[in-house]
């Protein structure tokens, strides 16, 4: 997979914890975790998305199974902590396997007096081209307090209380797919989970808590190993990814590349679009074709 020699500089410390610690800055402002709505009182950790925003518009976006949940459970997002969720009520696009992503508008007045950032789409990359031995980050929200392989999982939930999940910051580097049926090389790549890794503030070795949950986290490319570390700063990162699967034994995090991502996120845009030129026409039957036409020319790209 790497066909460069290892760069000296990643060996030390110092370059992993100040990545993370620049990352984590940046990224917690524009996540959020994803929660199963039992009751307007009683919420369960389900999943992670970020907000996007898109020709002055701003979105959730996550995986498509994340998102699924709807069809038989409210789901809630949290641009405040310790405040109520927020239920998702606009329509939720999909696309499944192999992109596996999904999206739906947030109103305005849901994110007003929020510290949220929402990623702009120039913060996505065209295409996942790597350097060699870069270093990855993402940040979501692990679903369970309990240790990765505990026998009895502790689910993080809330009873009659404001909703607040820690986020988990992770700095990693790219490992060859698991041999699984679902996963392929074209459209997927992987990055490392180990059972334990150390701490960016204290150097303490700690288990990686169990990643489910994390999934619908978005990738970001640091680019610190391309631009070699120096004068490296947080704002050269880019979106090259989205997170949607675990494997412990092979222990890893499956990921989607972002050139099917910005496929799916501009498919996204352009069925909304279409939707509301139809609106606009007077909801007229039997013509879809020219609703989508306007919105292919309207919607260019991201």
């Amino acid at each position: 997979m790497f066909k460069t020699p290892f760069p000296a500089y990643l060996e030390t410390t110092g370059c992993w914890k100040h990545v993370t610690i620049e990352m984590t800055k940046i990224v917690q402002k524009q996540i959020t975790p994803i929660y199963e709505m039992e009751s307007l009182d009683i919420g369960h950790a389900w999943g992670s998305g970020t907000y996007l925003s898109v020709a002055a518009a701003t979105y959730l976006l996550t995986n498509e199974h994340v998102a699924k949940k709807m069809l038989s459970t409210p789901i809630a997002h949290l641009p405040r902590d310790g405040a109520a969720p927020i239920r998702v009520t606009n329509p939720m696009q999909a696309k499944g396997a192999p992109v596996d992503a999904a999206m739906s508008r947030i109103d305005e007045a849901a994110l007003e007096g929020s510290p949220t950032r929402p990623v702009p789409a120039r913060k996505f990359d065209l295409e996942f081209a790597p350097a060699d031995y870069e270093l990855f980050f993402i940040c979501g929200y692990p679903g369970y307090s309990s240790p990765k392989f505990a026998t009895q999982p502790n689910r993080r939930s809330t009873y009659f209380g404001a909703l607040n999940t820690p986020s988990q910051p992770y700095l990693s580097q790219q490992v060859p797919l698991p041999n699984r049926p679902e996963c392929n090389d074209e459209d997927h790549f992987a990055i490392s989970y180990p059972n334990e890794g150390a701490m960016a503030l204290t150097d303490r070795h700690v288990d990686t808590p169990d990643a489910h949950g994390m999934s619908g986290s978005l990738v970001w490319n640091t680019h610190f190993v391309e631009v070699g570390g120096n004068g490296w700063t947080p704002d050269q990162a880019s979106a090259c990814g989205i997170v949607w699967g675990w494997d412990p034994d092979a222990k890893c995090l499956i990921c989607t590349k972002v050139e099917l991502l910005r496929e799916a996120i501009l498919s996204f845009l352009r069925h909304e679009a279409a939707y509301f030129h139809w609106c606009d026409r007077g909801r007229p039957e039997g013509d879809p074709l020219t609703d989508w036409l306007w919105a292919e020319e309207a919607v260019v790209s991201l």
